[in-house]
């Protein structure tokens, strides 16, 4: 019994660009394109600045008249005035949520016209830090001494 070896090296062709294959990443690429710029962005408000009094830093989130879901404004920090940037826009009527810990600290309506006859700046009600106390939240780290 004789064993046969093949002396044959084998050969690699490099793998060619198919041709189909280019064309169809450029149209995928051109379909994302054509969605992004079709796909309308919210307006948005440049800047609200949130006075916040309170000993507490708040969460904020913002909602339209009809309540269509919430977006997320910012942390207020504790006795400070917060610039808040690029929120979105949400129409005549916007509706502000506060919250500590865990805490719903209420809400409060507030036209467009007062935002802007305000200069864009939003007073976190003394309501809000009432709720958080009464809860028990303790103050702030960076407002205790």
């Amino acid at each position: 019994m004789s064993l046969v070896a093949d002396t044959k090296q084998p050969t690699f062709r490099p793998r060619r660009i198919r041709p189909l294959w280019i064309v169809l990443a450029i149209l995928a690429l051109f379909g994302f394109v054509a969605v992004s710029l079709l796909t309308p962005s919210p307006g948005t408000v440049d800047r609200v600045t949130i006075k916040n009094g309170s000993e507490f830093d708040v969460n904020i989130d913002a909602t339209n008249a009809s309540h269509d879901g919430w977006t997320p404004v910012g942390i207020a920090l504790a006795h400070a005035d917060t610039d808040m940037r690029e929120i979105i826009d949400h129409g005549d009527v916007w509706i502000f949520r506060f919250t500590g810990p865990g805490i719903d600290a209420g809400e409060l309506r507030v036209t467009r016209s007062d935002l802007a006859a305000n200069g864009w700046a939003l007073t976190v009600p003394d309501s809000v830090a009432q709720r958080l106390r009464d809860a028990g939240v303790p103050a702030s780290i960076s407002t205790r001494r």
